[in-house]
């Protein structure tokens, strides 16, 4: 015996199905960004294969090492006064600088 559904139930568990996919592949798209890696290309790759590839890609992947490392470098150099962070870009320069490297502004002496 078979059971056969309205076209409307089809459609409306479909959408249901296709709005999941889409909010499963955000969210795998936002771990890949607390993670370290692109927000956009873990969110593609989700969209396009399916989420359950995009988190198995993120677990395989792990913590990207780069991004971690950048930061625990720029904390070392905020903390040890050998750099601060331009009120104006929020890049890191010299704290010695009179003006910044990559903006240009002049910092306000204290």
């Amino acid at each position: 015996m078979r059971y056969y559904f309205s076209d409307d139930t089809n459609i409306f568990v479909s959408i249901i199905a296709a709005l999941l996919w889409i909010f499963l592949s955000f969210v795998v798209a936002y771990g890949a960004k607390n993670r370290g890696h692109a927000f956009r290309r873990f969110l593609i790759l989700s969209l396009l294969t399916t989420p359950i590839i995009g988190a198995f890609v993120l677990f395989v992947l792990g913590e990207n090492p780069v991004s971690s490392q950048k930061l625990n470098i720029e904390t070392t150099l905020l903390s040890s006064y050998k750099a601060k962070k331009c009120p104006f870009c929020a890049e890191l320069v010299r704290s010695e600088a009179k003006i910044c490297r990559y903006c240009g502004k002049e910092f306000e002496e204290k």
